[in-house]
């Protein structure tokens, strides 16, 4: 059976077009009717005549066709594209980040519409190729801030960033990124979205710019009080002369001079949210080609990772920073506190598990301030001396029940239980 051909538009046209070249070669019509005819100017009829008597019916024809581009893909590196593609720990990335990974890791440097002809030639789709049937309700943008360190979003996302070691469990990566510019400023990973995570990015930030202006946060149990909970003073608190009821987060932005956005939509702070969508796809890949596999390890080689961010994606801000340097107390503002009253024993209590005050004289009946960090506990007297806190009880009685939160549990055990069974052993 013969195949069909078919004829276009274009080709009836250039058949009329020959047919006035031909008579104008005859002599049969001149040069200006055939041109008008043609729907030519002259001299672009007078071009196309030249062509006619070189090639004849073939001067419709680029000059490029049937020419292999100089830019073309090699087959063999087509091929090794594939092979790369293949490898496990590609299966859910995107185009643009295999892109990148391709020259990062490979040095294979191709651009992204190229890789997107192979992949279409060769049937292979985006893990991320999805249709929605309902259109997402559409946010007006809001503008950026023109200085670095005038606004910063702080968020946590939940994440199986080690899985492609085989470890599918959650683990919470905290970041903040400045609004000005789309830089992240701070980054760390832990168990959980929790206070210790944010007041690390807090001192990630001091560390390295300063106290910004604002930030911008949802309402997580950590940023604020849920407002049928914000009047429920405890007596130690009532005695300590506090009116409102505040996190611990608050009472640390309010000390460092802070203030404090809450979001009442993941909208609200896109910046943040798109950026977790970015570090979603690139980090897991980005620790496995770096080794990665733990979160101790992940904490310790996060800076390298924020560069590679931010030379990538940071933009430029309008005009200077305007970052604020930290107060003198600004490891005492650090600690998570808690007022607490020993009895006459000396003897708190902290999430029902009781504990003693070490080396300190006359710490019956006192008021004092329990101060918490990755570091350990610790209590700040009247005198504004610390002293070294002893967990009495002999198992911290991990429960479902138990109200104390893991993150407290981990940083107990680590500094005072683990200790303890040391020198008792």
């Amino acid at each position: 059976m013969s195949r069909e051909i078919k004829i276009t538009d274009k080709d009836r046209r250039n058949a009329v077009v020959l047919t006035y070249l031909k008579q104008h070669e005859q002599g049969k019509i001149t040069l200006t009717e055939a041109a008008r005819l043609s729907r030519y100017t002259v001299q672009g009829f007078i071009k196309l005549r030249a062509k006619y008597r070189r090639l004849g019916a073939d001067c419709f024809q680029h000059g490029n066709k049937f020419k292999v581009p100089h830019n073309k893909i090699p087959v063999e590196i087509e091929r090794k594209i594939l092979e790369i593609w293949a490898m496990p720990e590609y299966d859910d990335v995107n185009f643009a980040v295999f892109r990148d990974s391709l020259e990062e890791d490979w040095d294979i440097k191709i651009c992204y519409t190229t890789l997107q002809g192979i992949f279409k030639r060769n049937g292979v789709i985006s893990p991320e190729n999805h249709h929605t049937k309902n259109k997402t309700k559409v946010h007006r943008p809001r503008m950026r801030r023109e200085h670095e360190g005038e606004l910063i979003q702080i968020d946590g996302t939940p994440y199986e960033f080690f899985k492609k070691f085989g470890d599918n469990h959650k683990y919470t990566m905290h970041g903040a990124v400045d609004d000005a510019t789309s830089k992240i400023t701070a980054m760390y990973i832990c168990e959980n979205e929790c206070l210790y995570g944010v007041m690390e990015l807090v001192k990630q930030m001091n560390q390295r710019y300063g106290i910004p202006c604002e930030m911008y946060m949802d309402r997580a149990a950590w940023a604020c009080v849920t407002p049928r909970h914000k009047q429920e003073l405890s007596l130690v608190e009532q005695l300590a002369g506090v009116h409102e009821k505040r996190t611990q987060f608050q009472r640390i932005l309010s000390e460092l001079g802070i203030n404090q956005i809450l979001a009442w939509s993941p909208q609200a702070k896109g910046r943040v949210e798109r950026m977790w969508r970015t570090v979603q796809q690139r980090y897991p890949l980005w620790a496995f080609r770096h080794g990665i596999k733990t979160v101790e390890e992940a904490n310790k080689r996060m800076p390298e990772f924020i560069k590679y961010y931010n030379k990538k994606f940071a933009k430029k801000a309008k005009k200077s920073p305007i970052w604020h340097t930290a107060p003198d107390d600004f490891n005492d503002i650090m600690f998570a506190q808690f007022p607490r009253r020993t009895n006459r024993n000396g003897v708190f209590k902290f999430h029902s598990y009781d504990f003693t005050i070490l080396n300190c004289p006359f710490v019956a009946n006192k008021i004092f301030m329990l101060c918490l960090s990755e570091n350990g506990l610790f209590a700040r007297m009247e005198n504004g001396k610390y002293y070294d806190v002893q967990l009495l009880d002999d198992d911290l009685g991990y429960t479902i029940s138990d109200t104390m939160p893991q993150v407290v549990k981990n940083i107990i055990y680590e500094n005072l239980q683990s200790f303890a069974k040391e020198i008792s052993a």
